[in-house]
């Protein structure tokens, strides 16, 4: 039999490796999905199929469009680049521009950006010259272009980049956590992963520490 001491220490290696374990995996599930911006306008995948909103992608001739699920081409093929529908609208990209139309195929903000992505909480995050803001679904530019890194809003809030360090800030662009750390996640049930150095740990939505920062 171990002896007591033996044990702890094993059970203490285990939820040492276990918390290694769920902020590895944290890390790798964010960068992965591509959470953080400039990474969302790549090429289109077989995984945009996964659409809930009735239209389904298509490519033809190198032209991507959208079809019903009946197979009814309802958006004619002609999009250099396309995502799924996101809050009723999709990211359409013509040549090196981004815009976003509507299920009619209408464009709602003509190709004018560099990069977008999808609509999350009433916004979507797109980037000219290397900075990043937010539109609402009229087009209008809501927080200024001016992030180099951005992520979409989840819970109210989005991780920022700003002068090298990360913060949060709400829907009018309001710093809500100043930037000081060195990587940041999206919120999730009311915490957020964050990074500073080779540490990691998480926050509330006031910015205090409930773990951490830990390796």
């Amino acid at each position: 039999m171990k002896s007591k001491s033996a044990l702890a220490i094993g059970c203490a290696a285990i939820a040492a490796l276990v918390c290694v374990c769920l902020v590895t995996w944290g890390v790798v599930a964010f960068f992965g999905a591509g959470r953080f911006l400039p990474t969302l306008a790549g090429a289109p995948t077989a995984a945009k199929q996964k659409e809930a909103s009735g239209l389904l992608l298509i490519l033809q001739n190198e032209k991507w469009g959208y079809i019903d699920r009946a197979g009814a081409v309802i958006i004619k093929p002609q999009f250099d680049d396309a995502q799924p529908f996101s809050e009723g609208l999709a990211l359409v990209g013509i040549g090196e521009r981004y815009g976003y139309i509507d299920k009619s195929g209408k464009y709602v903000v003509n190709p004018q950006y560099d990069e977008g992505a999808d609509f999350v909480e009433g916004l979507a995050a797109v980037s000219a010259d290397d900075r990043w803001g937010f539109i609402d679904k009229t087009g209008k530019v809501v927080i200024e272009l001016q992030y180099s890194q951005v992520t979409d809003f989840q819970e109210g809030l989005s991780a920022v980049r700003l002068r090298g360090k990360v913060g949060y800030i709400d829907k009018t662009g309001k710093a809500i956590i100043d930037a000081q750390f060195d990587d940041g996640w999206p919120f999730e049930d009311g915490l957020a992963l964050v990074k500073v150095g080779e540490k990691f740990g998480y926050i509330d939505k006031a910015g205090k520490y409930v773990w951490g920062p830990s390796n």
